[in-house]
């Protein structure tokens, strides 16, 4: 710091870094006021300086040693997304002792330990509040406002195009193909959207939410993932008609009594009156649950470029509060445990499960017996027009798997995960 100024680069000015520039520019007064020191954008990193973004005064480069290697430089707030070369600059910035704001799902999920390892050795800050939840608080309120708490559970609807298509399907009886179409007519997924509803996108966040609730980082490819399209109409008009229920698409990390964590995305049915039952549209939500704090949730838009701005300048402010009272990256924004520390035992869950069977597999007389001998305990069996509905007690999925590989075609029933 100099001058009583912060000085920051942006690397990246896509959706996100050019709302992060109009927030600073437009509450610049109150920000600094927050702050306690003026916060002065010096440089912001771009694939093509040519191009028109009708942003003036900014010295725009395309070269990363402009943001290396200029030594006024405090804060580098990575926008631009993706493993590759962004964790090659976050390393690159750290070791010239700079400060990181990050909202970087994708560079966190895969990266956050050795992120993490490298500014604790250089003493700098890194605050990560934006990769998860857009303009929900979630990071600082596990992190900090929950630190005493010993968090038993975390849930996200963290993906608002799933949450959206479920929300489609459910209220207005569409298939899921017609609520993705809407989807990505309105802006809400990509024209790519395997990201989002294999469950990618969700796993990633899960990854940094589980480091920060449990201190042990789980790369996202260890997380098993099951995608939405396991859901059709009749899975939805089911359920909310012999279950009261809906179904959410669900990120869930959880403590289990034998010490190992057990995490999952998937797509739940969960009762209509929980909290999270009202999450609708593109909204994301986090129910925390804990010994203290008991249930939680915090709910907001989870993306966007305005929400997720936010979040940034907010990691901004409490990194240049640090810095004007000296105290920068003397305590670790994020403490993760010692190596050997972070040993995750195996879990194998057990859920109660729905599943549907079509009519001409067999009688439900047959499937009945077969579930039986393989103890999988039947708590409700029904006759439909579409088939036989199943709700079991709980069991593993496996389990049912081997049962109706003995009902010749029901092997390929879609379970679904009671909450």
């Amino acid at each position: 710091m100099s001058d009583n100024f912060v000085k920051i680069a942006l690397l990246g000015c896509g959706t996100v870094g050019s709302e992060v520039i109009n927030l600073l520019r437009s509450n610049h007064e109150q920000i600094s006021e927050r702050a306690g020191t003026n916060i002065v954008i010096k440089r912001v990193l771009v694939r093509d300086v040519s191009k028109n973004r009708g942003i003036h005064e900014i010295v725009f480069t395309e070269k990363i040693d402009d943001v290396l290697n200029d030594p006024e430089l405090d804060i580098v707030v990575e926008v631009m997304g993706g493993v590759e070369p962004a964790y090659k600059y976050v390393m690159e910035a750290i070791g010239r002792l700079k400060h990181i704001v990050t909202a970087n799902k994708a560079l966190l999920s895969e990266k956050m330990r050795e992120i993490f390892r490298k500014a604790e050795e250089n003493r700098v800050d890194v605050y990560l509040e934006a990769s998860v939840g857009g303009g929900i608080p979630v990071i600082q309120a596990l992190h900090d406002g929950l630190a005493p708490d010993k968090i038993k559970r975390v849930t996200g609807i963290v993906n608002g195009t799933t949450n959206y298509i479920l929300t489609r399907m459910e209220k207005n009886g569409l298939n899921f193909e017609g609520a993705l179409r809407e989807a990505q007519e309105k802006g809400f997924a990509e024209a790519d959207p395997s990201f989002d509803i294999n469950g990618v996108d969700s796993a990633q966040k899960l990854s940094i939410l589980t480091a920060i609730a449990f201190r042990k980082h789980v790369n996202y490819r260890e997380i098993v993932t099951q995608p939405l399209k396991d859901v059709d109409l009749s899975v939805i008009e089911n359920v909310a008609k012999y279950f009261a229920s809906s179904v959410r698409y669900l990120a869930v990390s959880e403590l289990l009594e034998n010490g190992s964590l057990n995490f999952i995305v998937a797509p739940f049915i969960i009762g209509g009156d929980h909290p999270l039952a009202s999450v609708r549209e593109n909204y994301n939500s986090i129910y925390i649950e804990g010994d203290y704090c008991r249930k939680t949730m915090l709910f907001g838009e989870g993306a966007g470029g305005r929400p997720t701005a936010n979040a940034v300048v907010s990691d901004i402010i409490y990194i240049s509060r640090n810095i004007v009272r000296g105290v920068a990256g003397k305590v670790p924004s994020v403490i993760l445990p010692k190596e050997k520390e972070n040993k995750i035992g195996e879990a194998k869950k057990l859920y109660e499960y729905y599943f549907n069977i079509p009519s001409l597999i067999g009688s439900s007389v047959q499937i009945m017996s077969t579930l039986q001998e393989h103890e999988i305990e039947i708590e409700l069996l029904l006759k439909t027009e579409s088939g036989i509905i199943v709700k079991t007690g709980l069991c593993c999925s496996e389990d049912i798997r081997r049962a109706l590989r003995i009902c010749d075609g029901s092997q390929d029933c879609k379970l679904i995960r009671f909450y």
